[in-house]
């Protein structure tokens, strides 16, 4: 008979268990593998959409983010796009610790119905008890904010962990980062006070929660400052779109100023130029346009003052 009692027994008994147990368990993980890297796709992507106020749920999140995120992009700290990398796939905390010029830095590209394009950038950093992450979303101007969201691993309830809450995160929206020339990423302060730099955009941080809040800040820091070429360029790209299409869209039909003209796009004869390699004087076309749209503001007066006086 087996003596249970027995020290060799008790070893053979555990060997046993360990194996069998340890086997279990990693036939479990290797099967369920696949549907973990899912549903953590799956969060991540709720978390940028939620960046832009689009909440979504388990069932829709794919079809919402092929929908609202347009395209994705990779670039370096001179704001150039570079290739052979998925923004999606991107360890953002790993290229947080990186040298700047050393990071790959995804962008995600959101175009919405009713508030046009959105710039979303991931964001990553450490709070007191672990990793604190995020997603911040620029307006076309590449500095204004439109949303954030955040969220961490370890924050204590109803201090750090409130960085998830939108009385935190309510008051991203409006902040610019952009003040003329110069790049300001956005501070975190404790409530009632102000940055040495009147200049910089703030929001209060976290009462209870100051290492976590000082956590937010240090990742605005870390994280959006390599970002600054590539929203400089993106903010004046926009610019020079929205110049032209108005300028385009204020020259008459036939030159009169009548309110009633219809308006006409330019066409490529109007900035044709006299020959290769000669410069196109576009702040001509648009003084003539902004003539025009003034002209014909007149006019509109006048009916109306005319229609007035007869009643």
């Amino acid at each position: 008979m087996i003596n249970k009692q027995s020290n060799v027994y008790t070893i053979v008994y555990i060997t046993v268990m360990v194996i069998v147990v340890g086997a279990v368990l990693a036939f479990t993980s290797m099967a369920l593998k696949d549907r973990q890297e899912e549903n953590a796709q799956a969060d991540k992507k709720s978390q940028i959409l939620q960046a832009v106020h689009i909440s979504t749920t388990r069932s829709t999140v794919i079809a919402d983010f092929n929908k609202y995120i347009v395209d994705q992009l990779v670039v370096n700290d001179k704001g150039e796009e570079t290739h052979g990398e998925e923004a999606f796939t991107i360890d953002v905390a790993a290229e947080a610790k990186k040298p700047v010029g050393e990071r790959l830095l995804p962008v995600y590209i959101c175009q919405l119905p009713d508030a046009g394009t959105k710039y979303i950038l991931p964001l990553a950093g450490m709070g007191l008890w672990g990793p604190i992450w995020g997603y911040v979303a620029f307006d076309a101007d590449g500095s204004t904010v439109y949303g954030a969201f955040f969220d961490h691993q370890g924050e204590t309830p109803g201090l750090g962990a409130e960085i998830t809450k939108p009385a935190f995160t309510d008051q991203f929206p409006g902040r610019e980062v952009f003040k003329g020339n110069d790049f300001y990423p956005i501070e975190v302060v404790k409530a009632g006070q102000k940055p040495l730099n009147p200049n910089v955009d703030y929001v209060d941080g976290i009462s209870g929660g100051t290492i976590t809040s000082k956590g937010v800040g240090a990742m605005f820091d870390n994280c959006l400052s390599p970002y600054r070429a590539w929203l400089e360029k993106a903010g004046n790209a926009t610019k020079g779109a929205n110049a032209y299409s108005t300028a385009a869209n204020l020259v008459p039909a036939d030159g009169n100023a009548d309110a009633s003209n219809t308006m006409r796009r330019l066409t490529t004869e109007d900035i044709a130029t006299p020959k290769e390699g000669a410069s196109v004087n576009i702040r001509a076309t648009v003084t003539e346009a902004e003539q025009a749209a003034a002209r014909a503001e007149a006019a509109a007066d006048r009916t109306i003052a005319e229609k007035a006086s007869a009643l």
